[in-house]
Protein backbone atom coordinates (compact mmCIF):
# COMPACT_ATOMS: atom_id res chain seq x y z
CA UNK A 1 0.00 0.00 0.00
CA UNK A 2 0.94 3.42 -1.09
CA UNK A 3 0.51 6.16 1.20
CA UNK A 4 1.46 10.04 1.35
CA UNK A 5 1.87 12.10 4.19
CA UNK A 6 3.02 15.51 4.85
CA UNK A 7 5.83 16.16 7.48
CA UNK A 8 4.10 17.35 10.13
CA UNK A 9 1.75 14.72 10.10
CA UNK A 10 4.23 11.92 10.00
CA UNK A 11 5.50 11.18 13.39
CA UNK A 12 2.62 11.73 15.72
CA UNK A 13 -0.39 10.65 13.64
CA UNK A 14 0.86 8.00 10.68
CA UNK A 15 3.98 6.25 11.73
CA UNK A 16 1.77 4.28 14.85
CA UNK A 17 -0.90 3.42 12.16
CA UNK A 18 2.01 2.01 9.62
CA UNK A 19 3.55 0.15 12.51
CA UNK A 20 -0.23 -1.37 13.31
CA UNK A 21 -0.54 -2.03 9.33
CA UNK A 22 2.97 -3.81 9.82
CA UNK A 23 2.76 -6.16 12.25
CA UNK A 24 -0.80 -7.49 10.19
CA UNK A 25 1.50 -8.29 7.47
CA UNK A 26 0.80 -5.17 4.98
CA UNK A 27 4.13 -3.72 3.05
CA UNK A 28 3.68 -0.02 3.31
CA UNK A 29 5.30 2.31 1.00
CA UNK A 30 5.53 6.39 1.85
CA UNK A 31 5.70 9.85 0.21
CA UNK A 32 6.56 12.53 2.20
CA UNK A 33 5.90 16.11 0.70
CA UNK A 34 3.59 18.99 0.97
CA UNK A 35 0.13 19.37 0.03
CA UNK A 36 0.42 19.94 -3.76
CA UNK A 37 2.33 17.12 -4.23
CA UNK A 38 0.00 14.63 -2.60
CA UNK A 39 -2.97 16.07 -4.01
CA UNK A 40 -1.16 15.07 -7.94
CA UNK A 41 -0.10 11.84 -6.54
CA UNK A 42 -3.59 11.01 -5.47
CA UNK A 43 -5.15 12.41 -8.65
CA UNK A 44 -2.60 10.30 -11.14
CA UNK A 45 -3.20 7.15 -8.70
CA UNK A 46 0.00 6.64 -7.79
CA UNK A 47 -0.98 6.75 -4.31
CA UNK A 48 -3.43 5.00 -2.42
CA UNK A 49 -4.15 6.99 0.08
CA UNK A 50 -2.57 10.22 1.71
CA UNK A 51 -2.90 12.47 4.76
CA UNK A 52 -4.50 15.46 3.19
CA UNK A 53 -6.02 18.80 5.17
CA UNK A 54 -8.37 21.85 3.96
CA UNK A 55 -7.82 25.17 5.98
CA UNK A 56 -10.35 28.70 6.05
CA UNK A 57 -10.57 29.98 2.68
CA UNK A 58 -8.40 26.69 1.33
CA UNK A 59 -10.79 23.95 0.82
CA UNK A 60 -9.56 20.37 -0.16
CA UNK A 61 -10.25 19.85 -4.23
CA UNK A 62 -10.29 15.79 -4.44
CA UNK A 63 -12.47 13.99 -7.48
CA UNK A 64 -15.15 11.44 -6.55
CA UNK A 65 -12.18 8.89 -7.04
CA UNK A 66 -11.62 9.36 -3.45
CA UNK A 67 -13.47 9.33 0.07
CA UNK A 68 -12.08 11.45 2.66
CA UNK A 69 -11.96 10.34 6.67
CA UNK A 70 -11.94 13.73 8.91
CA UNK A 71 -9.58 12.68 11.62
CA UNK A 72 -8.19 15.70 13.46
CA UNK A 73 -8.58 19.27 14.35
CA UNK A 74 -5.16 20.90 13.98
CA UNK A 75 -4.90 24.18 15.72
CA UNK A 76 -2.65 27.10 13.98
CA UNK A 77 -1.23 28.62 16.98
CA UNK A 78 0.67 31.86 17.15
CA UNK A 79 4.40 31.93 18.69
CA UNK A 80 6.04 34.79 19.53
CA UNK A 81 8.75 35.83 21.73
CA UNK A 82 8.38 35.38 25.41
CA UNK A 83 8.37 38.97 26.77
CA UNK A 84 6.20 40.01 23.23
CA UNK A 85 3.42 42.40 24.52
CA UNK A 86 0.64 40.16 23.55
CA UNK A 87 2.56 37.34 25.44
CA UNK A 88 0.35 38.21 28.60
CA UNK A 89 -3.14 37.66 27.02
CA UNK A 90 -5.11 34.10 26.81
CA UNK A 91 -5.77 34.56 23.32
CA UNK A 92 -4.73 36.96 20.22
CA UNK A 93 -6.35 38.71 17.69
CA UNK A 94 -5.00 39.11 14.32
CA UNK A 95 -5.96 42.65 14.05
CA UNK A 96 -3.44 43.17 16.97
CA UNK A 97 -0.65 42.11 14.93
CA UNK A 98 -1.49 44.63 12.09
CA UNK A 99 2.21 46.19 12.23
CA UNK A 100 4.04 42.96 13.61
CA UNK A 101 6.62 40.81 11.38
CA UNK A 102 6.06 37.40 10.31
CA UNK A 103 8.25 34.80 10.21
CA UNK A 104 6.77 31.99 7.29
CA UNK A 105 7.55 29.25 4.85
CA UNK A 106 10.54 29.47 2.31
CA UNK A 107 7.23 28.91 -0.45
CA UNK A 108 4.79 32.33 -0.40
CA UNK A 109 2.27 29.82 -1.80
CA UNK A 110 2.86 26.85 1.46
CA UNK A 111 -1.02 26.36 2.82
CA UNK A 112 0.05 28.34 6.54
CA UNK A 113 0.79 31.29 4.63
CA UNK A 114 -1.98 31.23 2.50
CA UNK A 115 -4.48 31.41 5.39
CA UNK A 116 -2.44 33.71 7.08
CA UNK A 117 -2.99 36.05 4.30
CA UNK A 118 -6.93 34.91 4.04
CA UNK A 119 -7.09 35.89 8.16
CA UNK A 120 -5.76 38.85 8.09
CA UNK A 121 -7.24 40.16 4.96
CA UNK A 122 -10.12 39.94 6.71
CA UNK A 123 -8.92 42.32 9.33
CA UNK A 124 -8.06 44.46 6.37
CA UNK A 125 -4.24 44.08 5.93
CA UNK A 126 -1.62 41.43 4.70
CA UNK A 127 0.93 40.37 6.99
CA UNK A 128 4.58 41.93 6.73
CA UNK A 129 7.08 38.89 6.09
CA UNK A 130 10.81 39.46 7.50
CA UNK A 131 12.17 36.06 7.18
CA UNK A 132 11.37 32.32 5.30
CA UNK A 133 12.15 28.68 6.17
CA UNK A 134 10.29 25.73 5.83
CA UNK A 135 12.35 24.31 9.19
CA UNK A 136 9.49 24.84 11.77
CA UNK A 137 12.82 24.58 14.53
CA UNK A 138 14.34 27.27 12.79
CA UNK A 139 11.14 28.93 12.59
CA UNK A 140 11.02 29.18 16.07
CA UNK A 141 14.53 30.31 16.69
CA UNK A 142 13.87 33.31 14.59
CA UNK A 143 11.18 34.52 16.87
CA UNK A 144 13.03 33.68 19.88
CA UNK A 145 15.44 35.98 18.51
CA UNK A 146 12.42 38.14 18.18
CA UNK A 147 12.95 38.03 14.40
CA UNK A 148 9.60 38.31 14.24
CA UNK A 149 6.25 36.14 15.09
CA UNK A 150 4.65 32.72 13.40
CA UNK A 151 2.17 30.87 12.92
CA UNK A 152 3.09 27.07 13.24
CA UNK A 153 0.23 24.11 13.19
CA UNK A 154 0.16 22.20 16.70
CA UNK A 155 1.75 19.08 14.98
CA UNK A 156 4.99 21.23 14.45
CA UNK A 157 5.71 22.37 18.18
CA UNK A 158 8.47 20.87 19.44
CA UNK A 159 10.24 20.85 22.76
CA UNK A 160 8.76 23.53 25.20
CA UNK A 161 11.34 26.64 25.07
CA UNK A 162 10.92 29.30 27.78
CA UNK A 163 11.48 31.77 25.19
CA UNK A 164 8.51 31.40 23.04
CA UNK A 165 5.13 32.03 23.95
CA UNK A 166 2.09 30.11 21.69
CA UNK A 167 -1.44 31.55 22.44
CA UNK A 168 -4.44 30.62 20.11
CA UNK A 169 -5.94 33.09 17.76
CA UNK A 170 -8.95 34.84 19.39
CA UNK A 171 -10.63 34.98 16.29
CA UNK A 172 -10.82 33.88 13.51
CA UNK A 173 -9.97 30.85 15.61
CA UNK A 174 -7.50 28.97 12.51
CA UNK A 175 -7.30 25.03 12.28
CA UNK A 176 -6.00 22.60 9.50
CA UNK A 177 -8.57 20.01 9.20
CA UNK A 178 -7.19 17.01 8.66
CA UNK A 179 -8.24 14.02 6.76
CA UNK A 180 -6.79 10.31 5.41
CA UNK A 181 -8.53 10.48 1.77
CA UNK A 182 -8.45 6.79 0.38
CA UNK A 183 -9.11 6.27 -3.76
CA UNK A 184 -12.74 4.28 -3.36
CA UNK A 185 -11.10 0.96 -5.52
CA UNK A 186 -9.03 0.14 -2.59
CA UNK A 187 -10.98 1.34 0.54
CA UNK A 188 -11.35 -2.46 1.60
CA UNK A 189 -9.24 -4.57 3.62
CA UNK A 190 -5.93 -2.54 4.24
CA UNK A 191 -7.54 0.80 3.59
CA UNK A 192 -10.18 0.09 6.10
CA UNK A 193 -7.70 -0.74 8.55
CA UNK A 194 -5.70 2.01 7.77
CA UNK A 195 -8.55 3.86 8.62
CA UNK A 196 -9.28 2.59 11.65
CA UNK A 197 -5.70 3.06 12.66
CA UNK A 198 -5.64 6.72 12.18
CA UNK A 199 -8.78 7.31 13.49
CA UNK A 200 -7.73 5.69 17.09
CA UNK A 201 -4.61 7.45 16.69
CA UNK A 202 -6.07 11.01 16.18
CA UNK A 203 -8.88 10.71 19.12
CA UNK A 204 -5.89 9.89 21.49
CA UNK A 205 -3.90 13.25 20.42
CA UNK A 206 -7.27 14.82 20.78
CA UNK A 207 -7.95 13.90 24.42
CA UNK A 208 -4.51 14.62 25.16
CA UNK A 209 -4.87 18.07 23.88
CA UNK A 210 -7.93 18.37 25.64
CA UNK A 211 -6.50 16.93 29.12
CA UNK A 212 -3.38 19.52 28.58
CA UNK A 213 -5.95 22.81 28.57
CA UNK A 214 -5.31 23.22 32.81
CA UNK A 215 -4.39 27.42 32.53
CA UNK A 216 -5.88 29.84 30.33
CA UNK A 217 -2.75 31.19 29.38
CA UNK A 218 -0.36 27.84 29.38
CA UNK A 219 1.84 27.27 26.85
CA UNK A 220 0.84 25.00 24.41
CA UNK A 221 3.67 22.53 22.88
CA UNK A 222 3.39 18.72 21.43
CA UNK A 223 5.59 17.44 24.34
CA UNK A 224 2.19 17.65 26.06
CA UNK A 225 1.49 14.19 24.19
Amino acid sequence: MHIGTFPTAGALLLAPAVNRLHQQGVHISLTEGELPLLLRGLRARELDAALVFSQPGDRLDLDEDFEAHPLLSDPLLLVMPEDHPCASLDQVSLGDLRDTAWVGAADPHDPCDRVLAWACGQEGYEPLHVMRTDDYAVVQGLVAADTGVALVPRLALGPHRPDLAVRPLASPALAREISVAVLRSTSAGPAQELIAALGEQAALIAERWASARIEPAMRLYANSL
